[in-house]
């Protein structure tokens, strides 16, 4: 039987001052503490010269971190932020140099940057790369997969999706039309690197094998009656995908039948994010733009509908951006609580094996229209930011206490709530 219905206890309501639509919790032990947080606004009186007579998007990314963990007092600080055009996605790596975490943002003209944190934590720029002409970047994901070469997938408004190989440079391995209207999202399948999904506004959600040569979905999904805007595949269960739509439903489906979902949620707003949870994979937080946000019972697929555990809606307009904390009430910004003693943190950490498997925070035309290659150029400092480490695994938590960051467009606001 599922818990009861939570009231989210609010710990701290932040004005981010231009409209907020994105925020992730960074990945790396030692780093979980840092929360980026990007701003997109419409500058409606500014003459339109930036993208070819296009409207002027601007906005700013913005890094948090997080202390007050081990006194109960948790609290975020705005600790950098960086004037650009407006952010419409933000993903960390999911396999990260412990020491320098890196992430990728699309943005409203169309670029794929990619990033890092320096020693001080401070953000690097590496790379950029554009998409396209005159679309914006709409949404990205990385693979999960270990190899000289990480993979990242973008979706932009023209409908198209590009590939990238992300190493030391970062080179456009394919682009072609997905779909006729925006292509909201993409993501990988976190358990196949050669899959990746789309969902768009002309209300269908199609799979893509990457292996081949032509690029016709391998099928084409037209359950939603509204727009496909969020998707994501669960790190933890093999063959469990979330999948929601602008019709106010979260859909869960097996890839390996996907003509219908296994179960659905009813959450009365449209379902922009969707985020499983860190730890186990059981519960999934969705941001439900005009009904706030929810966490859903996902532990049982057979239940339909899924159970709702929390819905946070105070002073929410628009909710666009959700994120997990790795971090638990009580402990500190490694993860220990505070009634561990100083030799058993000392154990902890010895066993902390950078090797283990990171845990993922972890939105129908002519399907064979291709660009080349070519057609988008790249511009990097040749960094690497490629490595060979991963952070360790997140535990099951032992109860379903959970620290969330989410943000509110039309209220510039970013929140940090607890369950």
């Amino acid at each position: 039987m599922a818990d009861p219905l939570k009231e989210p206890t609010i710990l701290q309501i932040v004005d981010t001052r231009l409209c907020a639509d994105s925020t992730e919790w960074c990945p790396t032990e030692n780093k979980q503490n840092i929360l980026l947080c990007g701003t997109y606004q419409l500058q409606e009186d500014e003459p339109a010269e930036a993208a070819g007579g296009g409207q002027v998007r601007i906005g700013k990314l913005q890094r948090y971190s997080l202390s007050g963990l081990l006194d109960d007092q948790p609290q975020l600080t705005l600790e950098e932020e960086r004037d650009m055009h407006g952010i419409l996605d933000i993903k960390w790596r999911h396999t990260v140099d412990d020491d320098h975490p890196a992430f990728a943002l699309v943005d409203a003209v169309g670029q794929l940057q990619l990033w890092r944190l320096a020693d001080d934590d401070s953000l690097v720029k590496v790379c950029s790369a554009q998409l396209g002409e005159s679309c914006l970047g709409l949404s990205l994901d990385w693979s999960r997969q270990e190899s000289p070469c990480s993979d990242i997938i973008t979706s932009d408004s023209t409908g198209s999706l590009t590939l990238f190989k992300v190493g030391s440079d970062i080179v456009v391995a394919d682009r072609w039309k997905a779909h006729d209207y925006e292509a909201w999202i993409c993501a990988f399948n976190y358990w196949d690197g050669n899959v990746v999904y789309s969902g768009s506004d002309d209300c269908t959600f199609k799979g893509w094998d990457m292996r081949s040569n032509q690029r016709s979905p391998v099928f084409t999904n037209k359950r939603a009656e509204m727009g496909v805007c969020s998707i994501q595949s669960n790190p933890w269960k093999e063959h469990l995908l979330a999948v929601g739509s602008y019709d106010e439903h979260v859909y869960l489906y097996d890839t390996r039948s996907m003509r219908s979902p296994l179960s659905t949620a009813s959450l009365g707003g449209g379902v922009w994010r969707v985020k499983w949870d860190p730890s186990c994979g059981e519960h999934l937080l969705t941001a439900t733009m005009y009904n706030g946000f929810h966490i859903v019972d996902c532990s049982n697929t057979d239940t339909d509908p899924l159970p709702i555990l929390a819905h946070y809606m105070t002073d929410i307009r628009l909710g666009y951006g959700a994120d997990w904390c790795r971090l638990r009430p009580n402990s500190d910004t490694t993860g220990n609580s505070k009634d561990i003693s100083a030799a058993n943190k000392a154990l902890v950490h010895s066993k902390n094996d950078s090797s283990k498997p990171v845990g993922v925070d972890t939105e129908i035309g002519d399907s064979n229209t291709r660009m080349d290659s070519h057609e988008v150029t790249t511009e990097c400092d040749g960094v690497d930011i490629l490595t060979k480490k991963t952070s360790a695994c997140v535990g099951k938590q032992s109860d379903s206490s959970f620290i969330v960051a989410t943000c509110s467009f039309y209220d510039h606001s970013l929140q940090l709530w607890r369950t």
